[in-house]
């Protein structure tokens, strides 16, 4: 990549890059970083599934009719036919110059297809740039072949090429023999999602016979994936048993057509389905203004259905798009429509293999589109059944002398990862530090994208810029600061091309724009186009407002710039690289005051032909006339309400991760690692260029610095007034980063229980009878700052076993008030310790010469003690004078021994 760059300076790269420290060990989950900040995540087996790649190369596949519609099969040494005929073009329809006989009719022509496929009754009705198809699976694209009578020798969507990317070495040809006709492929995939470039193009045939047989020729095939085989269906394919009815009642206060009455699912004898439909009245004809679709949605989680989000929940569905224009045809997703008349609609369709042999929820619908406020119209009562189970896979490699309709096999890649899931796995590594992930394989996967779909946006949604009726979801993972994870293989052009560049940006700024409206001359009006809905409208005039070359460019979420020549005519030029003054406002990035006015054009009428993208989103060289209407930042804000927050309020900077994924057990390759880092670096430049140094993006990644960890308990402690224990807590704590902890610890009772750190051990120091909690925190300084906690008890006793005059002598020492008042201090923490709360005394205070000494005293002892025991589990001690009585039995030594003896024995 050559741009000149400006205004980009070595301390922002710094601050993009980080500090480039030494490598790290992985993380469960197999997250790890460069030194250069690229995050590498291992994927688990279990993160993708298998792949099944083509096996047929230099082999000859060969069917055999039974005159019945059914085929045996054998394989074979490679016969390829040396003659090659003419070269054809890209749909051109065949003659046969025989009777050939396919899906239940006689056929004497076909259409040849660039992406490796023949078909009957018109050309390939499979559009790679359909929003609908885009992404799909190879299997979702056999699926698809179910529903119209094809011959398949080896099907890939890039095959020749997509809107915008021709391959140069894409040729069709075909020989006529008087027994059979051959045509010749030679294709690769030059579209930009794969930088798969094979020194030759793929080469293959298919060759059909006068007598019914199809062979396969592959001379020399590249590819690892594609869709062989034959699918031999058509209008004629014979209804069988029910796999469900769906009854709903009338509603009079719907139109008729409208108003879904009944919908009845037919098996076949084959992998589809049939769907019929029933209305109240008959289905309204082309030209009669309006737009409606019927839909049949299946679910595997039942009951599921939420009117609100059905659309966006259903697992697998059948739609049958009715589009009713004079300017447009029927439009049928998902399924062939085999018979539109009067109240009733059939349709042949496919359910997706994981859906097949299970239990599911089905609904239909009718919507209508004809203006915004028409919406949903009629839903069928939800229904639970079983679906068929899935056909066995077929292995084309394998001959089958069986007769049977079903011989197509897919080959494919291993599947896409879930990049939502592997972006939490990266956040709980590395920390909640990331705004955006983006993620780069250098391996092939099962999407002809070679990605997944951009993920959806997370967070909160920004007021004001129009996108109200759009999902936003809670973010997955972490704490809510991812906004979208968006898919890129590494193993692209993308990443040698301003074009990867520009789509990562596009896929990025699609969190703010392009959904804007603006109170027009006809009320309120949306700017962006027609197709999607979702980019801005090709008349819009959406100049850069800066640009990077010098030269005028065009917002790289659609529109044009166009060019006032003076004369009533209006030149447009597109480039999709820049950011415009309304990106900008809906970013966040510049404030209402700073948007210029722009203008669409009406009535737009070419004088001389040029570039016009078919979804209305831009238009390239050419001239046009056409009214211009004046588009004011006033009349956008009067149609959506201010910017919230504002510019002056809203994120300016943004970190992203870069995520490279590998296959289980791989390695990443230096070479690629290069490309990855130098596009990095370019996307980062570019961001700053475009937006005019109004924000940034960085790409910091650093290992997360995980809190230390309690491990256990601490023992409590007890302790004799004077004395001390030291506790070690070393062991009591865990960092698993293996960052060294320091420690502090504080009592509940300094006056009780003292304590002093060294180290890791912890000094507890008794001072006065009683008990304290000793709280230990353990915090890593060096890493996160977070502390771990811990606690034990202490329980300080009297300072020795010894009591005042002790031994008391009978006659000789004198029983004191201090005596029982010693023992009930011994007591109480007898009890402290047993759990139990202190005893209730009477007289609690025994002064000496003042309160004389009772009976109840000495029973009160015996009673408190005897709790302490029980709540040790011991026996409770046996007392001289079990039962004294009142002014009969007199206190003495021996019974003062005893408690004292009891409480000794019990510490």
């Amino acid at each position: 990549m050559c741009r000149q760059r400006s205004g980009f300076s070595l301390a922002l790269l710094a601050l993009v890059f980080g500090s480039g420290a030494s490598a790290q060990v992985a993380r469960p989950g197999g997250v790890s970083i460069t030194p250069d900040n690229q995050i590498l995540v291992e994927l688990a087996p279990e993160d993708t599934a298998a792949a099944n790649l083509f096996d047929l190369n230099g082999l000859t596949l060969a069917f055999t009719p039974d005159g019945q519609g059914g085929y045996s099969r054998s394989v074979q040494p490679l016969a390829w036919e040396e003659d090659l005929g003419a070269e054809i073009s890209e749909g051109e329809e065949i003659a046969l110059g025989f009777p050939f006989e396919f899906g239940g009719r006689t056929r004497n022509s076909f259409h040849v297809s660039k992406h490796g496929a023949l078909t009957f009754g018109g050309p390939l009705a499979y559009w790679y740039d359909d929003a609908a198809n885009r992404f799909d699976t190879m299997a979702e694209i056999a699926a698809k072949f179910v529903t119209d009578p094809t011959i398949s020798p080896l099907f890939k969507p890039g095959y020749g090429g997509i809107t915008g990317r021709r391959d140069p070495l894409a040729r069709q040809l075909v020989a006529h023999w008087p027994d059979r006709v051959v045509v010749t492929w030679f294709a690769s995939e030059p579209h930009f999602y794969s930088a798969f470039r094979p020194e030759a193009p793929d080469r293959f045939q298919a060759v059909l016979e006068a007598d019914g047989g199809v062979r396969f020729h592959y001379g020399s095939i590249a590819s690892g994936d594609g869709v062989v085989g034959l699918f031999p269906y058509g209008n004629d394919v014979p209804k069988g048993d029910v796999i469900a009815a769906i009854p709903d009642t009338r509603d009079p206060e719907l139109p008729g057509h409208l108003d879904l009455l009944d919908v009845v699912i037919y098996e076949t004898d084959g992998d589809a389905v049939i769907v019929e439909f029933m209305t109240r009245d008959p289905v309204l004809e082309p030209g009669e203004g309006t737009r409606f679709s019927y839909r049949l949605a299946f679910d595997g989680d039942r009951p599921y259905w939420n009117p609100d989000y059905t659309r966006s929940r259903a697992d697998a569905d059948f739609e049958v798009r009715i589009v009713l224009r004079t300017d447009a045809e029927d439009r049928i997703l998902g399924g062939r429509l085999l018979e539109r008349e009067g109240n009733r609609i059939a349709v042949l369709g496919i359910i997706p293999e994981d859906l097949r042999g299970k239990p599911a929820s089905v609904i239909a619908e009718v919507a209508c589109f004809d203006n915004p406020g028409c919406g949903r119209a009629d839903f069928s009562r939800t229904e639970s059944l079983e679906l068929p189970p899935r056909a066995e896979s077929v292995d084309l490699s394998r001959s089958d002398g069986r007769f049977g309709r079903r011989h197509s096999e897919v080959f494919h890649y291993p599947s896409a990862p879930d990049t939502v899931e592997i972006a939490c796995r990266v956040i709980e590594a590395l920390g909640d530090t990331f705004d955006m992930f983006m993620f780069h394989n250098e391996f092939r996967i099962d999407s002809q994208e070679n990605a997944t779909e951009a993920g959806p946006k997370y967070g909160v949604r920004p007021e004001g810029i129009g996108v109200d009726d759009l999902p936003v979801r809670p973010a997955p993972c972490g704490d809510g600061r991812l906004k979208k994870a968006l898919p890129l293989p590494i193993l692209s052009q993308n990443l040698r091309e301003d074009l990867g560049i520009d789509f990562l940006t596009h896929e990025f700024i699609h969190l703010w724009s392009a959904y804007l409206s603006f109170a027009g001359s006809g009320g309120k009006e949306t700017l962006t186009n027609e197709f999607y809905g979702i980019h801005w409208r090709g008349d819009l005039h959406s100049p850069a407002a800066f640009s990077r070359t010098g030269r005028p460019e065009s917002s790289v979420m659609g529109g044009s710039v166009w060019n006032d020549n003076g004369d009533g005519t209006f030149t447009p030029s597109a480039s999709w690289s820049g950011l415009s003054w309304l990106d900008l406002y809906a970013m966040g990035l510049a404030d209402a005051s700073e948007v210029p006015d722009t203008f669409v054009l009406r009535n737009l009428e070419a004088v001389v032909e040029g570039g016009h993208n078919p979804r209305g989103e831009t238009y390239s060289g050419g001239v046009y006339t056409g009214d211009r209407e004046i588009v004011s930042i006033g009349q956008v804000v009067a149609a959506e309400g201010p910017r919230q927050p504002s510019a002056s309020r809203s994120q300016k900077d943004f970190n992203v991760g870069f995520v490279y994924l590998l296959e289980p057990g791989q390695g990443p390759s230096s070479h690629l690692l290069e490309v990855h880092a130098q596009f990095r670096q370019e996307f980062v430049e570019n961001w700053f260029e475009i937006t005019g140094g109004r924000s940034r993006i960085t790409a910091v990644a650093a290992f997360a610095n995980i809190s230390p960890v309690a491990l256990g308990t601490l023992a409590d402690q007890v302790v004799r007034v004077g004395g001390a224990v030291a506790v070690d807590v070393a062991g009591a704590f865990w960092d698993p980063d293996g960052d060294p902890l320091t420690y502090e610890a504080h009592s509940s009772a300094p006056s009780i229980a003292s304590v002093t750190v060294s180290g890791s051990t912890v000094a507890v120091r008794a001072l006065a009878a009683g008990t304290a909690t000793v709280t230990v925190n353990a915090t890593d300084t060096g890493g996160s700052n977070s502390t771990a906690t811990q606690v034990f008890g202490v329980t300080v006793r009297s300072s020795s076993g010894l009591f005042t005059d002790h031994p008391i002598v009978p006659g000789l020492t004198t029983v004191k008030a201090l005596h029982f008042t010693e023992l009930r201090e011994r007591v109480d923490l007898l009890r402290s310790a047993a759990g139990l709360d202190p005893f209730s005394w009477t007289d609690p205070i025994l002064t000496a010469g003042v309160t004389p000494v009772r009976l109840s005293h000495l029973l009160e002892l015996r009673e408190a003690l005897a709790g302490a025991y029980t709540a040790a589990e011991r026996s409770t001690p046996r007392w001289t004078d079990a039962v004294p009585v009142g002014g009969m039995t007199p206190i003495r030594a021996a019974h003062l021994m005893e408690l004292r003896s009891a409480v000794v024995a019990l510490e």
